[in-house]
C-alpha cells in the first residue's frame, strides 16, 4: 500500500494535527491551569494563524474567551492578569506587523476621539479624587482597552476578517451558555444561595449580570444570521438552537436587564426585517416555551424586583444624584462612587449599605468625572451611532445587527456599571472594524464600497 500523502491533502492533515494539538493543550489547561506550558505544543501554528490570520488568532481566541474572562486568571487566583488579556497584547502586536508589512493600516475615523478624551479625563482624575489609589488601579485596564481600540481603529479589515470575528464571538457566547447551564443543573450558583446561573472555575465565578450582557452581541448575530436568506435550509435550524441556549443562559442567570436588552434587540430586528411577521413567529416560538419552562423563577426575580427596589439600585440612585450636586464640575475620581456614596448615604429613603457601586453607566460617569465627563460619554454613543448607520452596506444586516446591541446596551447601562468592562469595549471596537472593512486596502489602494 502506497505511503505518498497526496498533495491536496497534505493541508488537511496539517489543519488536523494542529487542532488535536490546539485540544490537548485546552484540556491541560484545564485541567492543570498551566496556561504556558500546556499552549507549548501548539505554538508552531498559533504562530501561522498570528501572522497569517490574526482574525482566527489572536483576536479570535480573545472576543471567544471575553465571557469567560472573570475565570481565565492565570494566576490561578480570583484576581490577577488573565488569559484574555494576553491574548489582547498578543492581538495589539500582531495587528501592528501586519498592518505595517502589507500595508493595512487606514485613516482612523474622528469617532475614536470620544474615547480617547473620556480615558484621559479619566486618568487625571488621580490629581483631584477622594482616594487616588482607587484610580491608580484602575490605570492599567483603561490603558490597555484605549490602546487596544487605537490599534483596531488603524487596521484595514477585510470582510472575510470580519466575518471570523462575528463568528468567535458567537460561538464564545454559545459555549459559555452551554457551561453557565451544565453549571446551574449541577447545583452551582452564584453566590451558591441565589439560584442564578453563572460561571464557575474553582473559587473564581462570573457575575450573572456581566454574563448576561456578553450574551448580547452572539445574540445578536445569531438573529442577522436568522434574518438573512429567502431559503430556509438546514443552518437555520441550527442557529435556532443556539439562539435558544442563549436565550436560555440569559434567563437562568437571572439578569433582568438584560432580559430588557435582549428585548430590544429582538425589537429592532422585527421592525428592521422585511418579513416581521415571519421572524416575529420565530422568535416567540424560541422564547415562550423557554420563558414557561422557568415562570416561577422569572416571577420571583420580577417580583423582588420591585419590592427591593431594584435590589437597592433606587436608593443608590437617589443618593448618586445627590453626590452629583456636589461633585458636578470635577467629580469624585474614576472608581470613586462607592466613597462618594457614602458621604451621602443618610440621604437615601432606606438603607442599602456603604460602599456601593452605581449600576448605572450614566450616573456612575457623572459623579465620578463630572459634568464634563457624562458630556464626552453621551458624545461617544452619539459619534459611534452615526457611525454605525453612515455605512453602505447594501445587505444592511451587519448595520441591523450593531444597532440592536447597540440600543440594548444604552437600556441595560441604565442597570450596570460596566463601561471600563472589555464585552463593551468589544462592541466599540466592532463598530469601528465594520466601517473599517470599507477602507480595506486591495492592490495597494483604499476601496470604498458603494
Amino acid at each position: 500500500m502506497s505511503m505518498v500523502i497526496k498533495k491536496e491533502n497534505l493541508g488537511k492533515y496539517i489543519w488536523a494535527a494542529g487542532a488535536g494539538l490546539l485540544c490537548y493543550s485546552a484540556v491541560k489547561i484545564i485541567a492543570n491551569e498551566s496556561f504556558f506550558w500546556a499552549a507549548v505544543p501548539a505554538l508552531p501554528l498559533l504562530a501561522y494563524l498570528a501572522i497569517k490570520r490574526p482574525f482566527v488568532f489572536p483576536f479570535g481566541a480573545y472576543v471567544f474567551l471575553i465571557p469567560f474572562d472573570a475565570i481565565l486568571s492565570i494566576t490561578g487566583h480570583e484576581t490577577g492578569t488573565t488569559l484574555t488579556k494576553i491574548l489582547g497584547i498578543l492581538t495589539m502586536l500582531g495587528l501592528l506587523l501586519k498592518g505595517s508589512f502589507e500595508k493595512r493600516f487606514v485613516r482612523a475615523d474622528k469617532t475614536v476621539i470620544c474615547w480617547t478624551f473620556l480615558s484621559l479625563l479619566a486618568i487625571s482624575s488621580v490629581l483631584w479624587a477622594l482616594d487616588p489609589e482607587q484610580v491608580m488601579i484602575k490605570i492599567p485596564t483603561i490603558l490597555g482597552l484605549l490602546a487596544f481600540y487605537l490599534v483596531v481603529s488603524f487596521y484595514g479589515t477585510t470582510e472575510k476578517e470580519w466575518s471570523a470575528l462575528k463568528t468567535a464571538a458567537l460561538l464564545g457566547g454559545f459555549f459559555a451558555a452551554l457551561l453557565s447551564i451544565y453549571d446551574y443543573y449541577s447545583g452551582n450558583f452564584f453566590g451558591m444561595d441565589t439560584q442564578r446561573a453563572t460561571l464557575m472555575f474553582g473559587t473564581r465565578e462570573t457575575n450573572p449580570n456581566n454574563l448576561g450582557f456578553c450574551m448580547l452581541i452572539p445574540s445578536a448575530i445569531c438573529m442577522e444570521i436568522l434574518s438573512s436568506g429567502k431559503k430556509f435550509n438546514w443552518e437555520k435550524p441550527v442557529y435556532i438552537l443556539m439562539l435558544a441556549v442563549l436565550l436560555f443562559c440569559v434567563i437562568v442567570t437571572g439578569s433582568r436587564e438584560t432580559l430588557l436588552a435582549i428585548g430590544i434587540i429582538f425589537a429592532v430586528f422585527v421592525l428592521s426585517s422585511k418579513r416581521k411577521l415571519t421572524l416575529g413567529l420565530v422568535l416567540i416560538t424560541v422564547s415562550v416555551p423557554l420563558a414557561f419552562l422557568m415562570l416561577q423563577f422569572l416571577t420571583e426575580r420580577w417580583q423582588n424586583a420591585f419590592s427591593t427596589g431594584g435590589a437597592g439600585r433606587f436608593n443608590i440612585w437617589r443618593v448618586g444624584i445627590k453626590a452629583f450636586g456636589s461633585f458636578w464640575t470635577t467629580g469624585a475620581g474614576l472608581e470613586n462612587f462607592p466613597i462618594a456614596y457614602t458621604r451621602f448615604v443618610d440621604y437615601a429613603p432606606g438603607f442599602s449599605g456603604f460602599f456601593r457601586a452605581s449600576h448605572n453607566i450614566y450616573l456612575g460617569l457623572a459623579v465620578e468625572l463630572g459634568l464634563a465627563g457624562i458630556v464626552l460619554l453621551f458624545w461617544g454613543f452619539k459619534r459611534h451611532y452615526a457611525l454605525i448607520r453612515s455605512n453602505r452596506d447594501p445587505g444592511g444586516k451587519d448595520k441591523i445587527m450593531l444597532t440592536a446591541v447597540f440600543w440594548g446596551m444604552l437600556a441595560q447601562s441604565f442597570f450596570g456599571d460596566f463601561f471600563w468592562d472589555k464585552p463593551i469595549w468589544l462592541l466599540w471596537m466592532m463598530v469601528i472594524i465594520y466601517h473599517n472593512v470599507q477602507k480595506s486596502p486591495v492592490n495597494g489602494k483604499r476601496v470604498f464600497r458603494q
